[in-house]
């Protein structure tokens, strides 16, 4: 996922899940500079997490979001899941 910079601190807040499986939060600046974080958290096991990332990016540039799975130890009904995501 993305969002648009415009000049001014934004805040991105992602509520995400991990179930049976161990997940990482990846964030960085697509555009060119140094990305704002590269690697928030880890999680692992069965359980929801919001991350509250602050940046500043100009117009024209976004922040990327990836939110993966990096193992899935359960049934077919496992792994991540991206349950809402505010920006202000």
């Amino acid at each position: 996922m993305s969002v648009a910079g415009s000049g001014d601190l934004r805040t991105v807040r992602l509520f995400v899940g991990a179930f049976s499986a161990g997940a990482r939060l990846d964030v960085r600046l697509f555009g060119g500079g140094d990305p704002a974080v590269r690697e928030v958290a880890l999680a692992a096991g069965d359980r929801f997490f919001q991350y509250v990332v602050h940046f500043r990016a100009p117009r024209g540039e976004r922040l990327l979001l990836t939110w993966r799975a990096l193992s899935v130890v359960g049934g077919e009904n496992d792994g991540v899941t991206l349950e809402a995501v505010t920006v202000s």
